[in-house]
């Protein structure tokens, strides 16, 4: 993993030993082994998931071509002639409710905007005049 020989271990074991000392030295490793432990776990974990992720696309990136594939014999195979409509589209009666104070408020819907007219050419007049 880390292409050490058997020198270098040696060698990496005699500064621990002289750094943490004898009595520490255990329970380090202990620690060390729990640390190489989750850190394996962990890049199986991201490995598993990035290949589970990449199977997925590939599988939708290959359905999708093979549907791809099928619009041209899906043209080919399908010769019908588009047809009219048999019958003619039906009318649509629409029935208004009776409501008389409606039909009075808007039975000259032009009144008020045409009497604003009015006022407006009216004061225009007089601008113009003075």
């Amino acid at each position: 993993m880390f292409n050490l020989g058997l020198g270098e271990m040696i060698a990496l074991a005699t500064i621990a030993l002289l750094v943490i000392g004898p009595k520490q030295l255990p329970e380090m490793a202990r620690l060390l082994g729990r640390l190489v432990g989750e850190f394996r776990k962990m890049t199986a974990d991201f490995t598993s998931t990035f290949t589970d992720f990449n199977n997925d696309t590939r599988g939708f990136f290959n359905e999708t071509q093979s549907h791809f594939r099928d619009i041209p014999n899906l043209i080919e195979n399908d010769n019908t002639v588009p047809h009219q409509a048999e019958s003619e589209p039906e009318e649509v009666h629409l029935e208004y409710p009776d409501n008389p104070e409606l039909a009075e408020s808007t039975t000259d819907p032009h009144a008020t905007t045409s009497e604003n007219q009015q006022e407006e050419t009216s004061e225009n007049d007089r601008t113009r005049k003075s």
